[in-house]
């Protein structure tokens, strides 16, 4: 497993190549970073919009163009390869908040669906995972609330939940090709993170990427200008056991280690 800092696509691109130096083949590439805020886009801060498509689409981009010619070459090996993108339900419908982050979501939908087009006769395939609310640790910078994920009526969903997703996907037999996988918390009507209650308490990153509480002036340090955002996302990490996968395939799974620019860690997608 390799930690990369989806927002510099060179590094993507040397994460796949260290793989296939330990390795000699890649069999499974999985995209699963991301970054951004349901903040309104007026009064946002441009620099948050840059990190979240710098993450979510240029990064991801990066890494598949750089993995596209060993996927091919390890399908027409072993029979099958697999291109799996996290996604998110928020690439399916829209909300009058997020417009960046939503925007990166759609994208990625449109750009599995025409490599799956083009790689199926390759025998590689590609996968969108969309996972609905789901507790997580994604900081984000800026003036956006969080969704109250402790509401656990609402139902939530973990980080393991939608691993377990990814994991069912590359391990189906080669004639079977799972394209998308949307999954939602149980009790997920039409709700979406934007539209649930928030915390009114303000979090700001710490410098080993945690949360801390500031509830009073919101502020992240002397030093800093923009208010703070309150923070959402996914993590690679997840509570119990580790998942599985068979060990004769190489695998990278890519999700940003670095802090962005706007001060929060982007630790999956």
């Amino acid at each position: 497993m390799h930690a990369v800092d989806l927002a510099d696509p060179e590094a993507a691109v040397a994460a796949i190549g260290e793989v296939l130096a330990r390795h000699g083949r890649l069999d499974v590439l999985v995209n699963n970073a991301g970054f951004g805020s349901l903040a309104p886009a007026r009064g946002s801060y441009l620099a948050d919009w840059r990190a979240t498509t710098a993450v979510n689409l240029d990064g991801l981009l990066a890494a598949t163009h750089a993995a596209l010619e060993p996927l091919v070459a390890a399908a027409a090996e072993r029979g099958v390869a697999d291109l799996v993108n996290v996604d998110s339900d928020a690439g399916r419908r829209v909300l009058p908040v997020g417009a960046v982050y939503s925007a990166t979501k759609h994208a990625v939908g449109a750009f599995s669906e025409s490599l799956r087009q083009e790689l199926a006769p390759a025998h590689v395939r590609v996968g969108v995972v969309e996972p609905g609310i789901t507790r997580t640790e994604l900081p984000d910078k800026g003036d956006g609330d969080t969704p109250d994920l402790s509401l656990g009526e609402l139902g939530v969903l973990e980080a393991a939940d939608i691993a377990d997703a990814v994991l069912w996907m590359v391990t189906r037999p080669a004639r079977v090709a799972v394209n998308e996988v949307l999954v939602r918390p149980v009790e997920q009507t039409s709700r979406h993170p934007g539209e649930l209650p928030v915390k009114r308490d303000t979090f700001r990153c710490n410098e080993d990427g945690d949360l801390a509480m500031s509830p009073t002036t919101g502020r992240s340090g002397a030093g800093d200008t923009p208010p703070v955002r309150r923070c959402f996302g996914r993590t690679p990490s997840h509570r119990g056991q580790p998942h599985r996968m068979p060990s004769d395939r190489a695998i990278v799974i890519v999700w940003n280690s670095r802090v962005p620019p706007t001060g929060g860690r982007a630790t999956l997608r």
